[in-house]
């Protein structure tokens, strides 16, 4: 434990306010001299977790190793990619610590840490780059799926928006993948919640001429459905392969309700919109013409068949 006669010279308040992480510069400037340094790194009160980089907490958390890392990638110094996403609660957390850190700096090669050359506008206390810049940034690495479920849950939760997205976008004139960026971010604006919603209205319904449903369909008992045609149809697209708890019985109520009521719904899952999406347009296209839809689907490139009649 660090001696309270150097907490109360501004150095407690510096490690509460950093993540207990503190750079040896720092701890000059606040009243601690180099020979009380080093005898506070022999009695293992502080510890080194990188070169010039200290810590008086036992623990090896990954805050504390990004809070090393904006420290060693000096003034400029944002944590991006999925490093950012993760501390925006949007994506799980990376084993190595990816930091911008502006045109000039160059802390050299570490183990476990990415410096990335480049400015990025920071937001936080623990700096990292605005959700709408770190969506556009892991963009190309990631697939369409994880990129759905990024710009859903992002959207989703109000930690962005589709307008600020398109405003980032609008910035880069470069970006990867942009029209994809601009498809999801207009389908989720439109309703789309998951990967598997968004392969069922690509795949399924886009693909086959099938009519767009409406997204996100209240039933009136504060339940809703992923997707609902004006004929009358219902569709349910399951992420999991089994629910459990709580969520199974509320689908089993919610699908038991409907066939009370006379309401046809077709249940999908993720076998049913990639290799089997032509299948699942003409289920649906069926059940689509028994309702009274006389426009017949259309085929894609890769149909085996059309649905009969």
């Amino acid at each position: 434990m660090i001696p309270s006669r150097f907490l109360t010279q501004g150095l407690g308040p510096l490690l509460h306010a950093q993540g207990r992480v503190v750079k040896r510069e720092q701890a000059l400037n606040h009243g601690i001299s180099a020979e009380q340094l080093r005898r506070l790194l022999e009695t293992g009160a502080l510890r080194s977790v990188a070169r010039g980089i200290y810590t008086d907490s036992p623990l090896d958390t990954w805050l504390l190793r990004a809070w090393t890392g904006v420290l060693l990638g000096g003034d400029q110094a944002v944590l991006g990619f999925a490093s950012a996403a993760h501390l925006h609660q949007l994506w799980p957390e990376p084993k190595d610590v990816e930091v911008w850190v502006g045109r000039h700096a160059w802390p050299g090669p570490v183990d476990g840490f990415s410096f990335i050359r480049g400015v990025r506008r920071g937001v936080g206390v623990l700096a990292r780059t605005r959700v709408e810049d770190t969506i556009l940034d892991l963009a190309p690495r990631i697939s369409g799926d994880a990129m759905c479920r990024l710009v859903a849950d992002a959207i989703g939760s109000r930690r962005t928006s589709s307008q600020r997205i398109a405003q980032a976008l609008r910035s880069r004139p470069r970006q990867p993948k942009r029209q994809l960026i601009q498809d999801m971010t207009d389908d989720v604006r439109a309703g789309v919640r998951s990967p598997l919603e968004h392969r069922y209205l690509t795949k399924v319904e886009r693909a086959h001429g099938l009519p767009i449903g409406e997204r996100q369909w209240s039933d009136g008992s504060g339940r809703l459905c992923d997707v609902r045609y004006k004929e009358g149809l219902l569709v349910e697209l399951d992420g999991q392969r089994y629910h459990s708890g709580a969520v199974s019985f509320d689908d089993m109520n919610r699908d038991n309700d409907h066939v009370l009521t006379g309401v046809p719904t077709l249940r999908f899952g993720f076998p049913h919109v990639g290799p089997g999406a032509c299948e699942t347009a003409r289920l649906v296209g069926q059940a689509l013409a028994r309702l009274g839809r006389v426009q017949p689907i259309t085929t894609c490139p890769h149909c085996r068949r059309m649905p009969l009649g």
